[in-house]
């Protein structure tokens, strides 16, 4: 009798793992990842450079709307009345999906990107041992 309580204990635990360990996987099987890039405007070199994690889904299909929506917020973000007293303009671009700003010196500007990917894909690229 124990045995058998003690299988049916270990069998709705096994179960349990089973379910919300493929459902921890399943919800950031994509990522949407914000690309920052620093530019000196006289030479076109980049001085910085950052991938950030912005969010995780489930599906490419739920990714994609996340990422149009950070692309959007960002070009209002820099286009609106209340945007840093530096920027003197910005601009988007669809190739990539990218918010360009331009400062008032001149002397850089900046452009922000949104992509999605895979979990199994880093865009920082391969980490090193």
């Amino acid at each position: 009798m124990a045995w058998t309580r003690i299988v049916q204990i270990l069998s709705v635990a096994l179960l349990s793992l089973a379910l919300l360990g493929g459902s921890a996987s399943a919800e950031c099987a994509w990522v949407l990842w914000r690309d920052y890039s620093q530019w000196q405007s006289k030479t076109m070199t980049r001085v910085r450079h950052t991938w950030e994690v912005m969010s995780g889904h489930p599906t490419a299909a739920l990714c994609d709307p996340a990422r149009a929506r950070a692309l959007k917020e960002t070009a209002e973000f820099f286009a609106g009345a209340n945007r840093p007293a530096d920027v003197a303009t910005s601009f988007t671009s669809s190739e990539p999906d990218s918010v360009h700003v331009l400062l008032k010196s001149g002397a850089h500007y900046y452009t922000y990107s949104f992509l999605c990917l895979p979990d199994t894909v880093d865009p920082r690229g391969p980490k090193a041992k």
